[in-house]
């Protein structure tokens, strides 16, 4: 299903902001890529809830073809998330750690499935904390100007054990705070989802209501 291969590696560039947010102390020289990577690990350990604007651009190599999209993200632990896209149209992507719910309004519809049964499996390895950045991925940093970012460092993530979400995983970080700017998620056929993420807040305390969601009357259920 494809939103719902769109959403995984969304979920993915958001946990990836959630693992490197953290600012460093000031180093006498450039951090390692491991340097960078433990700092990602630590702040995730203790970051709460999170939650930011974000700006979608997701680039299909087959039909060469971009969808843009922008709204805002929360996350909670243990395994909650909510995605309302505002523009161009508006969605919602809600989970409460178990049942994940896509909500179409305007087509009157929603989709739902167990997290079990998802293609979210990495994804919620971090959410939940049992993912460890060091153990499932190889890491290296690149050259910035590669990707034309001026304004920190650039690192890659590959896993150590294949997966069909993604090939590789890309982050953008501040020089000055450490923290994630952007992220790229780039999957086996080449199609890339970058994500931007504005006014991000970490520990806000995000209500568990959030997390969850009725269908209104008269929307059209759909299960796989």
């Amino acid at each position: 299903m494809r939103r719902t291969l769109i959403l995984a590696s969304s979920v993915v560039a958001v946990l990836t902001v959630l693992v490197a947010a953290m600012p460093l102390d000031a180093q006498p020289s450039e951090p390692t890529a491991a340097q960078i990577v433990a700092r990602m690990q630590q702040f995730y350990n203790s970051t709460s809830d999170y939650q930011a604007d974000f700006f979608q651009t997701y680039f299909n190599r087959l039909f060469d073809s971009y969808q843009r999209s922008r709204g805002t993200v929360y996350f909670k632990k243990p395994g909650r998330m909510r995605w309302e896209y505002a523009a161009p149209e508006r969605k919602l992507f809600v989970s409460d750690g178990q049942t994940m719910w896509a909500f179409e309004p305007a087509a009157n519809q929603a989709f739902t499935q167990s997290l079990g049964s998802s293609q979210l499996p990495t994804a919620l390895s971090f959410l939940t904390g049992q993912g460890d950045l060091a153990n499932e991925f190889h890491f290296r940093l690149i050259p910035a100007q590669t990707y034309s970012f001026r304004d920190g460092y650039v690192v890659e993530l590959r896993p150590k054990a294949p997966t069909a979400q993604y090939e590789r995983l890309v982050f953008f970080v501040s020089a000055q705070s450490y923290q994630v700017q952007r992220t790229l998620v780039i999957d086996q056929a080449g199609n890339r989802n970058k994500m931007e993420f504005t006014n991000a807040r970490m520990n806000a305390g995000v209500p568990d209501a959030r997390f969850r969601f009725t269908p209104p009357a008269g929307t059209r259920i759909i299960r796989p």
